[in-house]
């Protein structure tokens, strides 16, 4: 008996923890997260197309800052109100890019 007890005990004080209001929270909040992630991908593919006349280079370059910094907004999220440990992404590092062999003079 002590131990059906134990777990009506254990399912009734459930939603008043700390963990569980937190992860409640998180709940409630992802679907708006999740809502500007497909508006940022709606602009990525926006910008994709607009790649052909030289407005949507601008916002790619654009859009992949917004998609770090919306990783960054998830990551926060998640570690905060959902106890969620994960690594953040190395720095952002530029590569060569295409005016690399014209800078060294390999035309």
């Amino acid at each position: 008996m002590d131990r059906r007890a134990e777990r009506w005990r254990v399912l009734i004080t459930a939603p008043a923890r700390e963990r569980s209001r937190r992860e409640l929270a998180y709940a409630l909040v992802s679907p708006f997260m999740a809502a500007a992630g497909l508006v940022h991908l709606v602009l990525v593919l926006l910008s994709v197309i607009l790649t052909a006349n030289l407005v949507g280079v601008p916002m790619l370059a654009l859009s992949v800052m917004a998609a770090r910094g919306l990783g960054t907004a998830n990551r926060r999220l998640a570690r905060a109100w959902a106890g969620v440990r994960m690594p953040d992404p190395g720095p952002f590092r530029a590569g060569p890019g295409p005016a690399e062999p014209a800078r060294r003079g390999d035309r």
